[in-house]
C-alpha cells in the first residue's frame, strides 16, 4: 500500500467537497452515512485509513462526509474516564442537576 500525504490525498480525490463529503451524481444515495475517525498522532495510519476509504464508500454509491476527530490529552484522568463511559456520565449528570 503506497502512503500518501494529506496533499496528495486531496490531489488524488478531486471529487470530494470541502469537508471530506461526496455523494453519487449518477442516482440518488439510499443511505446518509457519518464516518467518525477518533486521531491522535498517528497520520500515517490516518492517511492509509482515508485512502482506502473514500473509493469504498464512492463504489457502494452511498453519501457520505468523513468526520475526523483529534484526540487531547486531559489533565484530570476522572474527567477523561468519563470521556470513556460517556452514557454513565451524562445518566450521573442528568440525575444530579434534576434533584
Amino acid at each position: 500500500m503506497e502512503h500518501l500525504s494529506i496533499g496528495q490525498l486531496e490531489l488524488r480525490h478531486t471529487e470530494l467537497a470541502a469537508g471530506g463529503s461526496w455523494q453519487p451524481t449518477q442516482c440518488v444515495a439510499r443511505h446518509r452515512v457519518a464516518v467518525i475517525v477518533p486521531f491522535r498522532h498517528r497520520e500515517e495510519h490516518l492517511q492509509a485509513f482515508l485512502n482506502v476509504i473514500h473509493p469504498m464508500l464512492q463504489r457502494q454509491l452511498l453519501q457520505y462526509t468523513v468526520f475526523v476527530a483529534e484526540q487531547v490529552s486531559l489533565v484530570l484522568s476522572v474527567f477523561n474516564a468519563c470521556l470513556m463511559n460517556n452514557s454513565t456520565c451524562f445518566s450521573i449528570s442528568w440525575v444530579t442537576n434534576n434533584k
